[in-house]
This record gives structure tokens, C-alpha cells and sequence, in this order.
């Protein structure tokens, strides 16, 4: 139960400074990031979103329950092959 309790937290979940690589020493193309990662960690917070985080594409549910029954028919009619659709009628 103490890897629940914030195990990884006591042991090292935190990000470390770059290993010293000496391949990296005489390389001539590296990209670095020009902007602030959207996930990154907060000292007193840990691990988390820095920027909002993307909307999802996936469409919610009302609550309603002949709206989402509709929505359900048209999602699995978009997931129906042809010959499904076809046998159907």
C-alpha cells in the first residue's frame, strides 16, 4: 500500500539533470524547444499541466437520456461497416 501513498514522490519522481553524453559534445544539429512545455513539474505541486490542457475531440453527454441515446445510434452507425449497413436496411 506504500507505493500508493506517494511512493514514487520519496523516490525520485522528479526530473534529474542530462547525463554527461560525449557523443553530444561534437554534434552539429540539436533542436532545443523555443517554448514552455505543456506538461511539466512544479516543485510544491509535482507533475502537471503548465499550459491548459488540449479540449478533447471526443463529444460529451448530455446527461439527457434521449440526446445521448441518439448520439450513441449515430456513433454506432459510424463505426458500422458497409455490409453491415447494407444488411440493416
Amino acid at each position: 500500500m506504500l507505493w500508493y501513498l506517494g511512493f514514487s514522490d520519496l523516490h525520485g519522481d522528479r526530473p534529474r539533470p542530462l547525463p554527461r553524453i560525449k557523443e553530444l559534445q561534437g554534434a552539429t544539429d540539436i533542436t532545443e524547444r523555443a517554448g514552455s512545455p505543456s506538461w511539466d513539474y512544479v516543485e510544491n505541486e509535482g507533475w502537471k499541466w503548465v499550459k491548459p490542457p488540449p479540449i478533447s475531440k471526443k463529444p460529451a453527454q448530455s446527461g439527457d437520456p434521449e440526446t445521448d441515446k441518439q448520439f450513441r445510434k449515430y456513433q454506432k452507425r459510424a463505426h458500422m461497416s458497409m455490409n453491415e449497413r447494407l444488411l440493416k436496411g
